[in-house]
């Protein structure tokens, strides 16, 4: 309730932090606010995420088309927490998201809960003009350890950066274990 959002942001990722699901109210309020600077909406979608509470999917879906970036990339990471009904088509629309932090945080959240389904929209990442993007979305295609992502991840091994390789490998061996 401090007038500082230094304060609130703070305040909202200790009560993140406690995982009491008391706080859950607070801060769903806290997210569908319009009022609150970004860094208290982001934090208050992260700690949600922590809290795996399905109540928060609706407010996480609609804060996934925030206008501030870090908000929606926030949520796309809680979203990807909770593992949200009706979440991961939203999570594969935010991989078209215009900012790459958005982009990285879906992809990692679609990897994470999309199973088969995600093997698609994932492989097509790996063009992604953000080396970052990139490089989630090659470890985030081991997860799922489906065998149709083979080929791209054998091509992601020729990424023109080293992260993207590594991860790119390392996915490969995940598909490849029993």
């Amino acid at each position: 309730k401090s007038a500082d959002w230094r304060t609130r942001a703070n305040a909202v990722r200790a009560l993140g932090g406690l995982k009491d699901r008391r706080a859950a109210e607070e801060l769903l309020a806290i997210l569908e606010r319009n009022d609150e600077p970004w860094e208290v909406k982001g934090n208050a979608a992260l700690a949600l995420g922590l809290f795996r509470d399905e109540r928060a999917a609706q407010p996480l879906l609609t804060a996934l088309k925030d206008q501030n970036a870090r908000v929606r990339g926030a949520a796309a990471t809680a979203l990807g927490a909770i593992q949200a009904p009706g979440g991961l088509q939203a999570l594969i629309a935010a991989l078209k998201d215009r900012d790459p932090e958005v982009r990285r945080n879906a992809a990692g959240s679609v990897g994470r809960m999309g199973g088969a389904a995600a093997v698609e929209p994932l492989v097509q990442m790996l063009e992604d003009e953000d080396r970052t993007v990139r490089e989630v979305v090659a470890r985030a295609l081991g997860w799922p350890k489906d065998p149709r992502a083979v080929s791209a991840l054998i091509a992601a091994l020729e990424d023109p950066y080293v992260n993207v390789q590594i991860n790119a490998a390392e996915a490969l061996g995940q598909i490849k274990s029993p």
